[in-house]
């Protein structure tokens, strides 16, 4: 809440003929933030009456926010009026949210959390705004009117708002609620309480995803209540996924359907990458004459490697990158690192991963960041070769150890810490029984187990160790090319205790125990401390089964077939060397017992 007033009165100081348009943008995301919080936890907002003057003033504070941001982009107007319109909607924002700073609710604890579009996708608000302004053109000359923008949480807070503020920029009556899907992923259902009725029902989220259950959902919900004119505003055009039913892909075929790609995105006038070029004071006067977008796995293209030797990826899972080139030869890749807010910052995720790069790359470690814009963090390409095994000479397994020791961040609480063992026990379970069987998952339970919940411990700094993941430059200089943001991707991970990156260091460079034994000394000489034999076998019987997990969903998504072999074969793979690692950790935890038996005897 303080983040976000703060951010609303710089906005309002702006000068008249500054119109921040990203600023604005930053706002929107928080204000739908905090709305999704405290939509999903009422409960913890007090007493009936107060709750509900908490929440309205939540959904009002986005929808002006949304109001501002879509004055911004609309390119109609003197700048002095849209000036205008926007701090009386930024002013009537703050007033709403000191209604809620004085309803005596906000002593609660709720929980932002993060929307995957804003956190990895590259899902902009823009596009929403240009989908919406091309529903309101082609009804344009319909005597109806009214409209009920509906907004699947936790990412509809946001969209649903741009939606309406954009419809009734058109002249249409938008009016918005939010709504959150339950039940399993592949089969979601929702329950509507009495809904005014309106001439047309318009669906607004990031999806669909593998299924497609959650608009489904809400679409036959609608249907259910009555309403008719149901629209979809998903984040592609590709349809639901390989999850969904025949019948389903049939039902999704029976609604009109409004996106907008990110290959269509415009800001300022600009295309994307035209704008994020710009956007960097250091390019002024170096025009942009080539762009490769490198996401999706592309960026294996760039290097001089063999194809045979590409590293199999989930593509899906892959975040939006583009590599720039200017006239004078100057190469910037710029990468997305998220919208949406850190987890327990006040920044977004891009600026968090820009300062934490910075801070690498005064060390040696990392190219250096140029800047952040819309998103995307700003980086020099780095000419050079990606490393494999065969270059696992000691001094390099030092660096990378040092690397790891130089890129943990503070210790996590205990609550976070106890939240990172749950999800890696879920995932021990799950993972293990569908690559190897009940007892293989009952095995790899009772490792972990025994390992204390690690809430004094470092945490992993990176997530992503494999040798591709490095680059050997022209230079002689050893550098890590992604280098963290992995805690609030797609996958299950988050925030994990630093064994994470130290087993997921071992596992992919392959390292003996002399190799290990390099890897853990330079940790250990830059300042990590010493690691317990049994506590990293654990996590690296975790990170395998995390791999080879991994794999398989990447399999089932992927339609491509030269890409579907190398998931296939990298899936069978991980899938040995779990049961490899489960079956070498059961019996040295065995011999560890036996041990300590003999020794208390």
């Amino acid at each position: 809440m303080a983040s976000l007033r703060a951010a609303v009165a710089r906005a309002e100081d702006a000068p008249a003929r500054e119109i921040p348009c990203e600023a604005l943008r930053r706002i929107l995301i928080q204000a739908g933030e905090l709305e999704q919080a405290a939509c999903d936890g009422p409960s913890s907002l007090g007493a009936r009456e107060e709750c509900r003057v908490t929440l309205r003033s939540f959904r009002t504070a986005t929808s002006l926010a949304a109001s501002a941001f879509h004055i911004v982009c609309e390119a109609a107007g003197g700048v002095e009026d849209r000036s205008r319109l926007v701090r009386d909607a930024l002013a009537r924002m703050r007033r709403a949210l000191d209604r809620a700073l004085g309803s005596g609710c906000l002593s609660g604890r709720v929980w932002v959390k993060a929307s995957k579009g804003f956190a990895s996708d590259a899902l902009f608000p823009e596009r929403y705004r240009e989908a919406a302004s091309r529903w309101a053109a082609e009804h344009a000359n319909s005597t109806k009117r009214d409209v009920l923008v509906v907004g699947i949480r936790s990412i509809g807070t946001t969209l649903s708002a741009v939606v309406a503020a954009t419809l009734r920029g058109r002249g249409f009556r938008a009016r918005r609620m939010t709504v959150r899907p339950k039940g399993h992923p592949f089969d979601r259902y929702v329950r509507l309480s009495k809904v005014r009725p309106a001439d047309w029902a318009l669906i607004v989220d990031e999806g669909p995803g593998p299924s497609g259950s959650s608009v489904l959902a809400v679409a036959d919900a609608l249907a259910s209540a009555g309403m008719g004119g149901i629209h979809l505003f998903p984040g592609h055009d590709l349809g639901p996924g390989a999850m969904a039913s025949e019948k389903k892909r049939a039902r999704w075929r029976e609604f009109p359907s409004y996106s907008s790609s990110l290959d269509a995105l415009e800001l300022g006038g600009l295309p994307l990458a035209e704008a994020l070029w710009k956007s960097l004071g250091a390019t002024s006067g170096d025009l942009l004459t080539r762009v490769v977008p490198c996401g999706n796995g592309a960026w294996r293209e760039l290097h001089d490697w063999d194809r045979s030797a590409w590293p199999a990826v989930c593509r899906t899972f892959e975040r939006a990158k583009f590599l720039c080139e200017g006239i004078s030869g100057r190469r910037i890749l710029f990468k997305f690192a998220g919208l949406a807010t850190a987890p327990g910052m006040r920044a977004s995720a891009a600026e968090v991963l820009a300062l934490r790069v910075a801070r690498l790359s005064r060390e040696g470690l990392t190219a250096v960041p140029l800047g952040t814009a819309h998103g995307f963090v700003a980086t020099e390409w780095l000419d050079g070769r990606p490393l494999d095994v065969s270059c696992a000479s000691p001094a390099l397994l030092r660096r990378i150890g040092g690397y790891i020791a130089a890129a943990s961040g503070p210790p996590l609480s205990g609550g976070a810490a106890r939240a990172a063992r749950t999800r890696l026990e879920t995932m021990l379970c799950v993972n293990v029984r569908e690559a190897l069987g009940d007892d293989a998952a009952g095995a790899a339970l009772s490792l972990i187990r025994p390992v204390p919940v690690l809430d004094s411990t470092p945490r992993c700094g990176d997530g992503r160790l494999a040798p591709h993941e490095w680059i050997a430059t022209r230079d002689g200089r050893v550098l890590k090319t992604d280098a963290g943001g992995h805690d609030l991707d797609q996958t299950w991970s988050g925030r994990q205790p630093v064994f994470w990156d130290l087993a997921g260091a071992i596992l992919e460079w392959n390292l003996d125990e002399s190799g290990e034994r390099f890897l853990l000394d330079g940790f250990v000489a830059r300042g990590g401390g010493r690691c317990a034999p049994l506590v990293l076998g654990a996590y690296g019987v975790a990170y395998a089964a995390h791999r080879a997990g991994l794999m398989k969903v990447g399999l089932d998504l992927e339609t491509d077939l030269e890409e579907r072999a190398r998931l296939g074969k990298e899936y069978e793979r991980w899938r040995e060397r779990l049961d490899l690692l489960l079956g070498a950790q059961s019996r040295a935890g065995a011999l560890s017992l036996r041990g300590e038996e003999a020794r208390s005897r």
